[in-house]
């Protein structure tokens, strides 16, 4: 299955999302996000000890930004090569942006399909995910 196809779903969401804008959606394309593969750009960390680290934004009222792409072409429309990057589903990451503070996190800056989550909606995914996992993990996927 390639990444497009794992990430229909939440393609499908969050085009629904912009289309009515309501609570439903919404809801569906978090559940969407948690369950998504995701590619996460890195950088060196700065020390040249090899260490990388989540690429950042502009800031957002001086907390950090990140950016995810749901999709490799979604990255390299970024990032020219793609640069180096991880990936991890939305239950692994939404804890770990939480933990690091962050303002907001942009899906797939410079598509079509993007979308940006703010602090809390990062928190509420952050508190959902290890339920969500737990879940995930007794079906199955």
């Amino acid at each position: 299955m390639t990444a497009n196809e794992e990430n229909r779903p939440l393609h499908d969401a969050m085009q629904k999302l912009a289309r009515k804008r309501d609570d439903a959606s919404r809801k569906f394309v978090y559940r969407s996000l948690l369950r998504a593969q995701l590619y996460i750009p890195t950088v060196g960390d700065g020390t040249g000890d090899g260490i990388e680290i989540f690429a950042q934004d502009e800031p957002l009222q001086g907390l950090p930004v990140y950016v995810v792409f749901t999709t490799l072409d979604a990255l390299r429309r970024w990032h020219g090569d793609g640069g180096a990057f991880t990936t991890m589903d939305g239950t692994a990451l939404f804890p770990i942006l939480h933990g690091a503070n962050a303002g907001s996190v942009v899906i797939n800056p410079k598509s079509n399909l993007r979308g940006e989550l703010y602090r809390n909606e990062i928190e509420v995914l952050a508190e959902a995910a290890p339920k969500y996992r737990v879940w995930l993990d007794s079906i199955g996927t």
